[in-house]
């Protein structure tokens, strides 16, 4: 569970189980972190393994990359997966 703390010292829950998480992968988020490192299009799907096509389709939200291609990018771009993912709180009714 997450929590945070307040000046008081006391802890409050973030997220627990009546707040379901949710993660997806965030293609804006890959765009910026490679144009950030420097790294072209192409030169990212070499080293993945896929076309340059691929890397703008993931950029642009078109599809999505398997969860091990993710993580190639992660460490190819040298950052956490957790930096091109985002997360959101499912509200429950």
């Amino acid at each position: 569970m997450l929590t945070s703390s307040s000046r008081t010292g006391q802890t409050t829950p973030l997220l627990t189980l009546e707040h379901p998480v949710t993660r997806a992968f965030n293609g804006a988020a890959l765009r910026d972190q490679r144009r950030l490192a420097g790294v072209p299009a192409s030169q990212l799907a070499a080293v993945v393994g896929r076309t340059e096509d691929a890397v703008w389709a993931w950029e642009r939200g078109r599809t999505v990359p398997p969860v091990d291609v993710a993580a190639t990018i992660a460490d190819a771009l040298h950052l956490h997966l957790d930096q091109l993912l985002t997360t959101s709180v499912m509200a429950v009714a």
